[in-house]
């Protein structure tokens, strides 16, 4: 008996020590748990309409059209966007309420890499070898290259050649390389007062800096770019660099950078506000939800997630210009909205399940269109009315798995340095 109470503990050690193993990393100490399931949404949305777009041109669920809404599973980019600023931005938010110095840029440039990069590189790789044929060519090579270095998102033909949500990496991590500098400028102007209100207009300063770049390319676009000679060469270059092909969105990352400098604003205030909060959250999903239902009926019949860049030909375009950060608003009222809900609510963001596939949403970002399109041909074969539900199938039940071994492999092991590099922030 003796000998069976001393391996208890010990078994209770090993099956602690697997959990640990087969479940993915929390997000430290720090970690908000409806963010993580936030991030599920955006996957599966993204996952969802690219299954739509390869074997259907509409979705009808009991006898309900629901194209509109399954088509804007695009904009799961957006929310991705919104996130990203939210979290990035919210360590030199809390310096500057605080009167502290900004996080160092290459710590802040290190743990990026660690987290972006290795799941990136290992996934062109093995595109890029799966295309190797067509790639085999000194555009092909330069095509690799570019998107190596994450620049592909300015040439057209390179864009989404290898693998179409690789254009959204790419202007992630142009964010990351301007994150610091607008984090330095807005610091410039807060001081050492902790103003939130200097905060708040630092930010919807770049916002609004990043919506007159847009109408400024679309001038230079409509009036210079297609100027024979140098004029024409320098002003293309220049559209290029700051547009890109669809835009860089800045004034979607600014919108979760607002709403991390609210988040935490809140977090200091009395607890009868923090309780009003509670109630404000609901409404502000139900406003986010009822917006996405409108905007996904304007999305059906006109690109205003990802206008293409031959659109911006005029500066007075605002629909094109704004289109955007109009799609980025109902995400940032989704996220405030999750983070102050009362607890029943918020319930619903930190399910399990969906924060395990938040935990894994940046492989399945990834990998789920290699496999969806490996998978359409067949689908492609059964009834029309099963063609969806088998490439949804495949989704759920090979590219998160598929996800989940590339986390497991790949993403972990730098995960884990990053913690290391700096677990206060992990």
């Amino acid at each position: 008996m003796g000998s069976i109470a001393a391996l208890a503990p010990r078994d209770t050690v090993s099956r602690s020590q697997w959990r640990v193993a087969l479940l993915p990393l929390d997000s430290g100490p720090g970690e908000i748990a409806s963010i993580d399931g936030l991030r599920a949404i955006a996957a599966l949305s993204v996952m969802l309409f690219h299954a739509y777009y390869l074997v259907s041109r509409s979705v009808v669920v009991a006898g309900i059209d629901i194209t509109a809404l399954w088509n804007y599973g695009q904009s799961g980019v957006h929310l991705f966007f919104v996130l990203s600023g939210f979290l990035l931005f919210m360590p030199y938010a809390r310096a500057m309420l605080a009167g502290r110095p900004l996080p160092s840029a290459r710590r802040f440039f290190q743990r990026r890499a660690l987290r972006i990069l290795p799941a990136y590189w290992a996934c062109l790789a093995i595109l890029s070898l799966v295309q190797f044929t067509s790639l085999v060519s000194p555009a092909g090579l330069a095509n690799v290259g570019m998107h190596l270095l994450m620049l592909h998102d300015d040439v057209a033909v390179m864009n989404r050649a290898i693998e179409g949500p690789f254009w959204s990496l790419a202007v992630e991590a142009q964010f990351y390389l301007a994150l610091p500098i607008m984090a330095w400028i807005i610091a410039k102007v807060v001081g050492q007062t902790g103003s939130r209100k200097r905060i708040i207009g630092g930010v919807l300063a770049m916002l609004i800096g990043a919506l007159a770049l847009r109408s400024g390319d679309a001038y230079i676009q409509g009036h210079f770019a297609r100027h024979p000679g140098v004029i024409g060469a320098l002003a293309t270059l220049f559209v290029h660099a700051t547009l890109g092909i669809q835009g860089k969105y800045l004034e979607v990352f600014a919108l979760g950078m607002l709403c991390s400098v609210l988040y935490l604003a809140a977090q200091e205030e009395s607890r009868r506000l923090r309780r009003s909060l509670r109630w404000i959250g609901p409404l502000l999903i139900a406003l986010a939800l009822v917006a996405i239902v409108l905007l996904a009926q304007v999305q059906l019949h006109q690109d205003i997630l990802t206008p293409p860049y031959f659109l911006f030909m005029s500066a007075g375009n605002l629909r094109v210009i704004c289109a955007p950060l109009v799609a980025g608003l109902p995400y940032a009222a989704l996220v405030l909205g999750a983070l102050w809900s009362p607890r029943w609510l918020r319930a619903a963001f930190e399910a399990a399940p969906l924060r395990f596939v938040g935990f894994i949403s940046y492989s399945l970002y990834l990998w789920h269109l290699p496999i969806l399109t490996f998978a359409a041909p067949y689908a492609l074969r059964a009834p029309e009315s099963l063609r969806i539900a088998m490439l949804v199938a495949v989704g759920f039940f090979v590219a998160i798995p598929v996800a989940y071994l590339s986390y497991q492999l790949i993403e972990r092991p730098f995960l884990a340095q990053r913690r290391r590099l700096t677990p206060q922030l992990a």
